[in-house]
């Protein structure tokens, strides 16, 4: 074994404070027994130091924490969660005065579309082609997360809403837009950041949310129309014309700018930043404008209504979430790290789609707020699961990982 002296060895060394205990405790296990080679040695030193400079960084993290002031808390807890609060932040402004969204600001055009062309305009420049073509691979998988979140949601909420609307539980617009809620495809941001906190498989995430968007700018107005057939009056030839003039054509200009302009897509990722912000903005001045014409014109909104609403979607999401769950593993038993995903996948309603998408789809429409609202209250239901499961699901990837290290030191290797 390699000579290692009393003021190297984390072993014998003395403890000065609880991190040198610690790292004893981490030198313990990973440095191994005397008879061991010599290269497990240097190997095992190794993870001792990784576990060393983990604690290091944790604990680092730890007295910035503690050293900010009750004002930078704030800042950075509204920077984590700025597009929730910004949402509820311009619901309170509109319902204060409604004119100035519903008349002043010009909603047919800067909301309906100058904010949606923009949304759209820069989803196009941050698609990246070749890495849809990598993570395309896998059909089965992901066309079960789109089936499941266009046809599985949608035929459970439709079945499920209609027998709370024929008690006369939901109110006509709720139960509507409860319906709307569930045709719309998946987010794109959100499930890439919950599958990277949860240690699922991101190029699936990415592919997934890019993919099924693109595909639900026209499916999502068939299944409306499919399920509200007797109260939807949808001119498809003016509706889809609509649809591509404020969304497929921004994102094909988008996608043809990235890879026509030489060193573009560098500019637009030292950016990513910034043109975030920007999408969510005008994500917030859609809403805002939504709801200044909702309150202007005084649609009634129940609040016995609101509260079923909001239950239904919790027990609703609760029981999808469970059944995804079920099938995700007994479909794809070995792919741990596409079931994490899939779990979000499968059950994640896009409020950056959506919106804009109904809008373009209803446009003026007295009721469009009532519409919106249920999505709205899905988008944070969704977001505090997803952020509880996390932890979790990691945990549940490593256990994997390392139960399949294990079964492959255990395999014998069959020499030639």
């Amino acid at each position: 074994m390699v000579g290692i002296n009393d003021t190297e060895n984390p072993i014998t060394a003395k403890p000065s404070n609880l991190r040198s205990e610690v790292g004893i405790v981490c030198a313990y296990k990973y440095w191994g027994d005397d008879e061991e080679s010599d290269e497990h040695d240097t190997s095992r030193g190794n993870q001792w130091s990784k576990s060393r400079i983990n604690l290091t960084e944790s604990e680092e993290e730890d007295d910035r924490v503690s050293r900010l002031s009750c004002w930078q808390r704030i800042v950075e807890f509204y920077q984590h969660d700025s597009l929730l609060i910004d949402v509820a932040i311009s619901i309170f402004i509109a319902w204060l005065w409604p004119p100035l969204g519903a008349e002043y600001c010009v909603p047919g055009v800067t909301a309906h579309w100058v904010a949606v062309i923009i949304i759209f305009f820069f989803s196009g420049l941050g698609l990246c082609i070749s890495d849809l073509k990598r993570s395309s691979g896998d059909v089965g998988f992901n066309l079960f997360v789109g089936v499941f979140n266009f046809i599985g949601i949608s035929a459970c909420v439709y079945y499920s809403a209609s027998e709370l609307f024929k008690m006369e539980v939901l109110s006509e617009g709720i139960y509507h837009g409860l319906i709307i809620c569930s045709c719309l495809p998946q987010t794109t941001n959100m499930a890439l950041v919950l599958t990277q906190s949860s240690g699922g498989d991101e190029s699936s995430a990415l592919f997934n949310a890019t993919f099924w968007n693109l595909i639900g700018i026209f499916l999502t107005p068939m299944l409306i129309f499919y399920y509200l057939t007797e109260t939807s009056n949808f001119d498809f030839a003016d509706l889809y014309l609509k649809i591509c003039l404020r969304v497929v054509f921004p994102v094909l200009v988008g996608i043809w700018m990235r890879y026509a302009i030489k060193g573009l897509a560098q500019v637009l990722s030292d950016e990513k930043k910034r043109i975030k912000v920007l999408r969510e903005r005008c994500l917030v001045f859609i809403i805002y404008t939504t709801f200044c014409e909702t309150f202007l014109i005084e649609v009634d909104i129940d609040y016995g209504d609101f509260i079923v609403m909001v239950w239904f979607q919790i027990i609703e999401l609760t029981i999808l979430m469970f059944l995804a769950w079920v099938f995700l593993r007994l479909l794809f038993p070995r792919q741990y790290k596409k079931r994490v995903f899939g779990l979000f996948g499968c059950t994640h309603k896009s409020v950056a789609l959506g919106i804009p998408l109904l809008t373009a789809i209803y446009g003026r429409d007295k009721n469009l707020g009532l519409y919106t609202l249920p999505l709205l209250v899905w988008y944070p239901t969704q977001l505090i699961f997803g952020t509880f499961m996390a932890p979790r699901l990691n945990e549940f990837v490593k256990y994997k990982e390392s139960k399949e290290l294990k079964l492959l030191e255990k395999t014998p290797v069959m020499l030639p």
